[in-house]
C-alpha cells in the first residue's frame, strides 16, 4: 500500500512540472514586421517595440548557428528601442540565444515582470566584437521562483549600429495550471482514502 501511495504522489509531482515551449520564428514570413504573436504549447507571446521601428525576420541560411534552423528575429534594438513580449500565461523561465557578425561590442539586457509589472528577474550578457555567428552564440535567461513572469523586455546597448543582433530559440517554461494541480491532488487523496478503507 505504501508503494502505491508513493507512486501516486510521485506521479502527481511529475505531472505538475512546467511545460516547456519554444519560439523559433520559422513559421514567419521574412521581411519587416510590426507587432506579432507566436504560440507554442498553449503559450502565446505577443511581441511589440517601444518605437515605430519594425522588427525583421531574416533568412540566415548557411550563416545560421547550429540549432537556429534558418530564420531569426532581427529586432530594432538600439539603446532606447526595446522589444516587449507579453504572455497569456505565467512563466517560470524565459531564455533566448543571440549573436551577430562581429560588428562591435554589444551588451544584451533582459528584464522580466509579473502581472503587476513588478521586476521579478534580470540578466545582462556581454557579447564581444571578437565573437561572430555561426560559431559564437550568446545565451541570456531569467528564472524565477517568485511571481510568474508575465512579460519581458530586452534590448542591447554599447553599439553604434541598429539592427545588428539576431535573436532566436526563445525558450520558456509555463507555470502549471492550478486546476491541473488541484485535480491531481484530489485524485491522489481519493486513492489514499480508498486504500485506507481496504
Amino acid at each position: 500500500m505504501r508503494r502505491l501511495i508513493l507512486g501516486v504522489v510521485g506521479m502527481a509531482t511529475l505531472s505538475a512540472t512546467s511545460v516547456a515551449g519554444l519560439f523559433d520564428f520559422e513559421s514567419m514570413s521574412t521581411g519587416a514586421i510590426g507587432g506579432f504573436a507566436l504560440t507554442d504549447g498553449g503559450v502565446t507571446g505577443t511581441f511589440s517595440a517601444s518605437s515605430a521601428a519594425a522588427h525583421q525576420v531574416q533568412e540566415l541560411g548557411g550563416s545560421a548557428p547550429t540549432g537556429w534552423l534558418s530564420r531569426s528575429l532581427l529586432p530594432e534594438l538600439f539603446l532606447t528601442n526595446h522589444t516587449f513580449v507579453t504572455f497569456n500565461v505565467g512563466l517560470t523561465l524565459i531564455a533566448f540565444q543571440f549573436g551577430d557578425f562581429g560588428t562591435e561590442d554589444d551588451m544584451m539586457h533582459l528584464r522580466a515582470y509579473d502581472s503587476s509589472n513588478v521586476l521579478v528577474g534580470s540578466a545582462d550578457v556581454f557579447y564581444s566584437a571578437s565573437l561572430t555567428i555561426p560559431g559564437d552564440v550568446g545565451n541570456i535567461g531569467v528564472t524565477t521562483a517568485g511571481g510568474p513572469i508575465m512579460s519581458i523586455e530586452f534590448w542591447e546597448d554599447g553599439q553604434s549600429q541598429q539592427n545588428d543582433i539576431y535573436v532566436d530559440n526563445m525558450r520558456f517554461n509555463a507555470v502549471p495550471e492550478p486546476a491541473t494541480m488541484a485535480a491531481l491532488a484530489l485524485g491522489a487523496g481519493a486513492l489514499i482514502r480508498r486504500r485506507k478503507k481496504a
